[in-house]
């Protein structure tokens, strides 16, 4: 498959051509569009940004591949994920081989238990939605226009949170207090392009200037609220409460491995997939659902049809529908993910 490259600079890379051409276009995504076309459209572009190596498919040909091929399936070992898994390299979502296998699993399977997919989760989704649909109300008469994107975070923390930790109300508190936090570092932080992301050397020479000092303290205001939540559920912990939310079900586990070497159920790894199921659950839901309601914005016809489709599978007031009556959702929401 055709690969080309735009010229790259010693120590840089394209750090610098990246950065100035995205603020002049806007973001990241045209300047792969503006290389694409000058180096006559190739299907992969190779680029450099500091001393990591990058590539972009630019055709379907090439991202169909990058999306089969298991060669593209590991996960970047790189300053980034070492501070955002806690200096572990654990969890799920930044993992793979055998311990992504395990947890992966293990989630999957107690998720199932605690009602995740069924029933029990789409009642807490209705709960939500009842209170979503309010705050949407508000806003609208109080400043006439709003984005929903803006309020579904918190809903959908709610649900994924009353699953992962129970529905204690000092719980909710500080896992938005950790949202918060985490909001702070995605604003602070380019994990794909960023001067740290680009040099870590930096954090050596200019801890400061870097931002590496600010990302460190986060780091441990996030470390602190898990351990907080995690020490409560470690004293309330007994056998009958295994089954009520993932945190027992993970410290279950914990205690039936204890005496396993090399076990890697560890409250380390319990917070990493904590924040997981943070990041993962809100921020990429918010982001599906920002982009879903731009494109029925641009597309009116397919919101119509969308809408028709809802309508008739479930009535008003209802909610007694299948997934599987919503193909048109369905495929649209996959084509947006």
């Amino acid at each position: 498959m055709e690969s080309k490259s735009p010229q790259w600079y010693p120590i840089v890379g394209n750090s610098i051509q990246l950065r100035r051409t995205a603020g002049k276009l806007g973001c990241t995504q045209l300047v792969y569009e503006e290389w694409s076309r000058k180096l006559g459209n190739p299907h992969v572009i190779g680029f450099r940004l500091g001393g990591k190596f990058f590539v972009i498919g630019t055709s379907a040909k090439a991202v169909t591949e990058i999306y089969r091929n298991p060669l593209f399936a590991g996960r970047p070992k790189d300053l980034f994920t070492y501070i955002r898994t806690l200096e572990t390299f654990g969890g799920i979502t930044f993992t793979d081989g055998e311990l992504w296998k395990e947890h992966r699993c293990f989630t999957v399977k107690r998720l199932k238990n605690l009602g995740f997919g069924c029933g029990y989760m789409q009642g807490l989704i209705e709960k939500e939605l009842s209170a979503f649909k309010g705050v949407i109300q508000e806003e609208m008469a109080r400043e006439g226009s709003l984005w929903p994107g803006e309020f579904l975070k918190e809903s959908v923390m709610n649900v994924l949170w009353t699953i992962v930790a129970g529905d204690d109300a000092e719980h909710r508190v500080l896992s938005k207090t950790l949202m918060n936090l985490l909001e702070k570092r995605l604003k602070n932080f380019d994990i794909s392009g960023g001067a740290l992301s680009d040099f870590p050397w930096l954090r050596f020479i200019a801890p400061e200037y870097s931002g590496y000092n600010l990302l460190c303290q986060i780091n441990k205001e996030i470390t602190s609220i898990l351990e907080k939540i995690i020490s409560v559920h470690q004293e309330r912990f007994s056998e009958e409460k295994a089954n009520e939310n993932l945190i027992y079900a993970f410290i279950e586990e914990m205690r039936k491995q204890e005496t396993k070497e090399g076990s890697t159920f560890t409250e380390k790894q319990l917070m990493v997939v904590m924040m997981d199921f943070i990041i993962g659950g809100s921020y990429s839901t918010r982001a599906t659902f920002d982009l879903s309601l731009m494109t029925l914005a641009l597309y009116p016809d397919i919101q119509e049809e969308i809408h028709a489709e809802i309508a008739k599978a479930m009535p008003r007031n209802s909610s007694n529908f299948h997934s599987g009556d919503l193909p048109l959702c369905q495929a649209f929401l996959m084509e947006i993910a």
